[in-house]
């Protein structure tokens, strides 16, 4: 009966994944009220890509590509753009984004994470209060305050739970039903987030893999077994990203990311050992100095302050339940990866592990030491609910207390203007502008005494509650104080002082529903006049507005390597800047006579690799263009000559794109470096450019059916499970 009462505690889950939503709803309750906007990289960037991503899927179109940025751009080769995020199609099916959906898919990644730990630590059958403890940790820890603006990035945080539970059940049971599980958790991290934590979670999983073949050494390995259930993970995994595969493919060789990341790259934005004080206090991290190597929007550590004292406390611990001993040594060695340089392991792993030198910001491997911190604090939690306090929990607690000493003198001794009314007199207007002055004014010391001040409290209940074993009291304090301090930290990095429906009226205003046909009277760099207008608001005008221009902010995190060499060349790209979208040249030049032919010749001109040298055309038959139909992969134009001519499309070129003339193919020929040209035929000719995409339409009509039937076995699974008289087990698909 005693097993039974441990296993029906956690009966409703829906309980407690609703406490978690709304947890979610009010720690970050300026988003998900929806009064105030994210800002910087999530309106720059996610905002206007996810919103052409959705606008193609919504009309029944995959998102391949956009000439809207850039000059063209392929976003189903963009592992951030969330082309084949089957979120982001998800919410497409509604509509277009707007500001409020990607809010409101910025909340969902942040529950994702909080519900991945709990059916984690459900698994390992933690104590319910100590995994909501862990849950909201992890769900409202620093790293997710810090990289709302990078929906990627926090999408990471959200898959990775699922990643661990999964494969750490498919490697205890050797289950093909597990490692199934553990393909879909995967697909979701590959299609979804940001691509070094794939590859992280990658050898995170091979180590996970050598520990069990170690601890199993001495019992017979059943390695039939054993590869079969990687096999079906293996195979799974590719089919349900075999779209993602081809793109990611073919457009790695043609960006900037796929000619990989220098050392000075690979170690840029590490974590600086100063920054680990944002365990106890966060709030300085934005005014502490000497800590510049660290991106702002990777300095916060912060996972609670009962979540923290519980971390520290495991390490005085031997045996605590599975797997705290791997969690303590995952969580030291992410740890150490994060410092860069200063920790060692990244220099190692950049010359000795495949794909590590493909990616920057070591800082952002803290994503896996909170992760593992927070396991650890719910294990040892349930410890201390189920085997009582002891003199070890005391030895964590005072190694906390004194790292809040420390921090105090560090602070006094930094000089606070805190204590003197000097900045108080000093500010001047309203009540409201002279505290804004005041804050603004204060500086790494001041904060850590705020700080200080605030977890007194909360410390000085948590050790009350805890030591009269009063653990729900405890666990309702930890809560509130990670809310508190997610609430505190917004402003900084998840929110600008903007309302949500000014952002969105902006956009409505100047948007554009479909694709409107260019008016080829106005050339690409009156089309890109005006672009930069609204660029704190809402990011690059002609994302929204659908004119084929080019913005000096480049937008995508990865460009095309052609479109660089273009737009480097700056006699180059002025002169040409000034030709339409589609057009006819005066004079044709070989690629050659670019440096000198961009600054001396007047009219339109082009400069074709075919050609050996220069030609005229006559004007009298150069004749006329116009284009009838336009969509981002297919323009359908005609043409009228009297003579012989050749056009010039200033799209990027890709080798996907296709021109055919009634039906036939006609060769694309490389022109201005970066753009196409092909022979124009004399009288009236009709021409459609596409983009191939039947391969990627078929890789994604098989990944999406194979889903679904995923989806449709878990259902069935878990009606059968609901009408059968036996108990439920921990699994949380079934």
């Amino acid at each position: 009966m005693s097993e039974l009462r441990q296993r029906n505690r956690y009966r409703p889950d829906i309980a407690y994944l609703a406490l978690l939503l709304l947890i979610t709803a009010i720690a970050y309750w300026p988003v998900s009220l929806h009064i105030f906007s994210l800002k910087n990289d999530a309106l720059n960037y996610f905002l206007p890509v996810r919103r052409l991503v959705s606008e193609s899927f919504h009309n029944g179109q995959l998102s391949l590509w956009t000439p809207y940025l850039n000059l063209g751009y392929p976003l189903h080769g963009d592992m951030q753009s969330g082309a084949w995020n089957s979120i982001v199609q998800l919410f497409s099916l509604f509509g277009p984004y707007t500001l409020y959906t990607l809010q409101l898919e910025t909340l969902l990644y942040v529950f994702l994470s909080g519900t991945g730990m709990y059916y984690l630590l459900k698994h390992f059958n933690v104590h319910p209060l100590a995994n909501i403890m862990a849950s909201v940790a992890f769900m409202l820890c620093g790293f997710n305050s810090d990289s709302c603006q990078f929906l990627n990035w926090i999408s990471s945080a959200s898959f990775l739970p699922y990643v661990f539970l999964f494969y750490y059940r498919c490697l205890e049971e050797r289950s093909i039903k597990q490692g199934i599980y553990t393909a879909v958790a995967l697909y979701f991290l590959f299609n979804c987030a940001y691509p070094a934590d794939f590859i992280i979670t990658a050898y995170l999983m091979i180590a996970m893999l050598i520990r069990r073949i170690i601890l199993d050494w001495r019992k017979p390995i059943q390695w039939k077994n054993l590869l079969l259930t990687h096999g079906a993970m293996m195979l799974l995994f590719l089919v349900l990203s075999l779209p993602a595969i081809f793109s990611f493919y073919q457009s790695l060789l043609l960006t900037e990311r796929g000619t990989g990341a220098s050392y000075e790259d690979v170690m840029s934005n590490p974590l600086h050992p100063a920054l680990l004080s944002s365990y106890l206090t966060p709030l300085a991290v934005w005014k502490m100095p000497g800590v510049e190597i660290t991106d702002p929007l990777e300095r916060n550590s912060y996972i609670g302050l009962l979540a923290f004292i519980l971390m520290l406390t495991a390490f005085f611990y031997r045996k605590l339940p599975a797997p705290a001993s791997f969690c303590k040594g995952a969580m030291l060695v992410f740890l150490l990866f994060s410092l860069g340089e200063m920790g060692g392991l990244r220099i190692v792993a950049y010359y000795v592990l495949p794909l590590m030198d493909s990616f920057r910001h070591p800082a952002n491997a803290k994503l896996f030491t909170l992760f593992f911190g927070c396991v650890l604090a719910g294990l040892l939690f349930h410890q201390l609910i189920t085997s009582g306090v002891d003199k070890r929990f005391k030895r964590g607690w005072a190694v906390c207390l004194l790292l809040l000493v420390l921090l105090f003198a560090v602070a006094i001794l930094s000089g606070p203007t805190l204590l003197s009314a000097s900045g108080w007199a000093a500010a001047k207007g309203s009540l409201s502008d002279r505290i804004k002055q005041l804050l603004e004014s204060l500086s790494a010391g001041d904060l850590i005494l705020l700080n200080i001040l605030l977890q007194v409290p909360f410390l000085i209940l948590l050790f009350r509650f805890i030591r009269q074993r009063q653990f729900g009291y405890a666990t309702t304090v930890g809560i509130l104080n990670c809310i508190v301090f997610t609430m505190l930290f917004q402003p900084f990095t998840v929110v600008k002082n903007t309302r949500a429906a000014v952002v969105q009226q902006r956009i409505n205003e100047i948007k554009k529903d479909g694709y409107p046909v260019p008016d080829l009277r106005y050339t690409l760099a009156q089309n890109g006049e005006g672009n930069e207008q609204y660029m704190h608001e809402i990011g690059v005008r002609n994302m929204y507005s659908k004119q084929i221009g080019r913005s000096d902010y480049r937008v995508s995190p990865s460009n095309l390597l052609v479109q660089n060499q273009f737009w480097f060349n700056e006699p180059l790209r002025q002169r040409l800047l000034q030709h339409p979208l589609l057009y006819s040249p005066a004079f044709i030049f070989p690629i050659a006579d670019t440096a000198t032919q961009a600054r001396d010749s007047t009219g339109l001109i082009a400069f074709i690799d075919d050609i050996k040298a220069p030609l005229r055309i006559d004007t009298s038959i150069q004749g006329t263009i116009q284009i009838k139909d336009f969509a981002p992969q297919s323009i359908h134009f005609e043409t009228n000559a009297i003579g012989d001519n050749w056009g010039v499309i200033m799209i990027n070129r890709h080798p996907r794109w296709e021109l055919y003339r009634y039906g036939q193919r006609v060769k694309l020929l490389d022109a201005n470096v970066a753009f196409m040209a092909f022979e124009i035929p004399p009288g009236p000719q009709e021409y459609e450019l596409t983009y191939y995409q039947t391969d990627l339409q078929i890789a994604w009509w098989i990944s999406t059916v194979v889903l679904f039937l995923f989806i449709a076995f878990v259902i069935l699974t878990r009606l059968r499970k609901a009408s059968a008289p036996a108990l439920e087990n921990n699994d949380p698909a079934s």
